[in-house]
């Protein structure tokens, strides 16, 4: 039999009055020991001691980050202790709550290779050694779930996650108390958390703290609804047969896929309804969709002992679309990979993240590598499913037979950089790709003859190149994007009000040379525009088409124009010299606010 007083570390000189009897088992962060007090037997603490470094290939880790510098190596360790001493001062705010695990000391030993941390508190039974030496019935479970839930109010009052929540956490009184513990990763909150890295055991994780996505008390929740789940569940995930003696890694890993996925979790199978409506609230996919507080589910919890509970209509169980769970999916497997050293293999291996339809013949796949590729023949029609990847997908290629993007079939993708059409689309529609700020490159189709509407509005275009096959660009198609140069063909016929307002970047601008009227607004706002080659058949420029060019000094008109409108040219601070062909009508205001206009009267 192992002696592990003797495999111990030498307790501190502090403690000398402490030996260590027996080890308990091994936690989060550490080793924990039974410790009996010399002068007084009867008086028995737990131990726990923390060793920074943990293991061997932390050390060789810190030495070649260090470059083997002893003294930069020991001031790293230091930092590490003094964190892990820094995340145990919050929770001497929690030590009245009957619920919690009591700290009773802790000290800092260092030594020639790193520290040591020295934790005692109070002595209680495992939860895994109490479960196996009872028999468990829905009141025992209830039990567990309002003194857990107990100790969870407290901390949350205190502004304290526990984000590890699981039985290895649980410890058990004499008397069948309850108590939380090991709160190595508990940390104080003030708002929202965002998970840089996985927080917690991955059996009981909150799928948005997976997802890297921002989380909050409701991911304790969470976390204790499914540890309430296994218990009433034969110890078992949801999703796994219940059945089969034998559970291969395979299932467990479908099991968890489908959980983190937004699968509606079936009822645990030995709860009763009313216990099942608690559970199942708060481990509900959306965290909106879960109890607000756990003071709320401790509320039910105690309804529910007194079987006064009645079932509540909740929610539908899943708000997102079950097609989105992939994404989930991507983002939880990509950090399962790093924690575990590349498990869960039958998921990582696949590039495909997510796919469906966006028309009646066309499909859609998002790839791990943040493209988004489209397929088939006729229209790509807006998808909220594919939307679900407005921020993830960084480039979209639309492969030949495609013939139209349709009305707002992109719109809103905040992360798209790049965009590549095939020859085959011909129409591109009202707001296909407004409000893409992030898109700085599109490959036009060399058949393309129409943009309509809004196409390309609020995007980061800075130069594109128009085919010659296009005749006419819609209302606002352009507007507020981030366009430097424009070349428009000698195949443009139309350009509608406000096709190119807003681009403040705008510098220079050639027109096609037989194009004959400038819509109102077409250009107005274009602030840093100061040149412009108009064609030699011009006849019309409406009102406000060039409003608040401020960098305009010259204009030479052609002398085909015939009217130029009200506020055309109004704004446009810089305008010194202008050239005005001899039947040109002139509405009123037409230059107003510009130098030209002051020098004139």
């Amino acid at each position: 039999m192992i002696d592990y007083a003797k495999a111990c570390p030498t307790l501190p000189a502090e403690w000398s009055d402490w030996v260590i009897t027996e080890h308990i088992g091994e936690g989060s962060y550490g080793v924990v020991y039974r410790a009996e007090r010399k002068s007084d037997p009867d008086a028995v603490s737990a131990i726990k001691v923390i060793h920074i470094p943990s293991d061997k290939t932390e050390e060789l880790c810190a030495a070649n980050e260090c470059h083997n510098d002893k003294a930069l190596i020991q001031s790293h360790y230091k930092e590490i202790a003094d964190q892990c001493i820094r995340k145990i001062g919050p929770l001497s705010n929690i030590q009245d709550c009957p619920n919690v695990v009591q700290i009773q000391d802790y000290c800092v030993k260092e030594n020639e290779d790193g520290y040591q941390i020295f934790i005692r508190m109070e002595y209680l039974q495992p939860f895994r050694e109490f479960y196996y030496d009872t028999v468990f019935n829905e009141d025992i479970v209830v039990s567990i779930g309002i003194d857990i839930a107990s100790a969870l109010s407290y901390c949350h009052k205190q502004n304290i996650l526990h984000r590890d929540i699981k039985p290895d956490n649980i410890l058990v009184t004499e008397d069948r108390k309850f108590k939380l513990g090991d709160f190595g990763l508990a940390r104080e909150t003030n708002a929202s958390l965002t998970a840089a890295s996985i927080k917690g055991t991955l059996s009981y994780i909150a799928p948005e703290v997976i997802a890297g996505r921002s989380y909050n008390n409701r991911a304790d929740i969470y976390s204790l609804g499914l540890v309430l789940y296994y218990l009433m569940n034969h110890n078992r995930a949801p999703f796994l047969n219940l059945d089969k003696q034998l559970i291969n890694s395979e299932e467990r890993e479908n099991a968890f896929a489908q959980r983190i996925s937004g699968s509606a979790l079936p009822a645990p199978a030995d709860a009763s309804p009313e216990f099942s409506d608690i559970i199942l609230r708060a481990c509900q996919f959306n965290p909106d969709n879960r109890y607000t507080s756990v003071d709320d589910m401790l509320h039910d919890l105690r309804l529910l002992k007194k079987k006064k509970y009645k079932i509540k209509k909740q929610k539908p169980y899943a708000e997102k679309s079950a097609r989105s769970w992939k994404k989930i999916v991507l983002a939880a497997v990509a950090a399962v990979s790093v924690v575990l050293g590349g498990g869960y293999a039958a998921y990582t291996k696949y590039n495909i993240v997510d796919h469906g339809m966006c028309g009646e013949n066309a499909s859609w796949t998002v790839y791990r590598d943040e493209t988004l590729v489209v397929k088939g023949t006729g229209s790509v029609q807006q998808s909220d499913e594919m939307k679900d990847y407005t921020s993830f997908a960084k480039e979209i290629i639309v492969e030949d037979g495609i013939t139209e993007i349709g009305k707002e079939a992109f719109m809103d993708f905040t992360g798209v950089k790049k965009v590549i059409l095939p020859n085959s689309v011909k129409k591109i529609r009202t707001l296909a790709f407004e409000n893409c700020p992030s898109m700085t490159s599109i490959k036009f189709p060399d058949g393309l003859t129409e943009i309509e509407d809004s196409t390309f509005a609020f995007t980061g275009l800075k130069e594109i190149e128009i085919p010659n096959t296009v005749s006419t660009i819609g209302e606002m198609a352009f507007a507020n994007s981030d366009l430097t140069r424009l070349v428009l063909p000698d195949s443009i016929t139309y350009l509608d009000m406000s096709a190119f307002c807003g681009c403040e970047f705008l510098e220079s601008l050639h027109f096609p040379k037989d194009y004959k009227t400038i819509q109102a607004e077409t250009f107005m706002g274009c602030e840093k525009l100061h040149e412009i080659e108009f064609p030699e058949n011009l006849e019309i420029i409406e009102g406000y088409a060039f409003c608040n060019c401020k960098s305009l000094e010259s204009i030479v008109f052609p002398d085909s124009v015939i009217y130029i409108g009200e506020e055309a040219f109004s704004g446009c601070t810089s305008l010194k010299n202008v050239y005005l062909p001899k039947n040109v009508k002139i509405a009123e205001l037409a230059f107003c606010k510009t130098p030209w206009e002051e020098a004139r009267n």
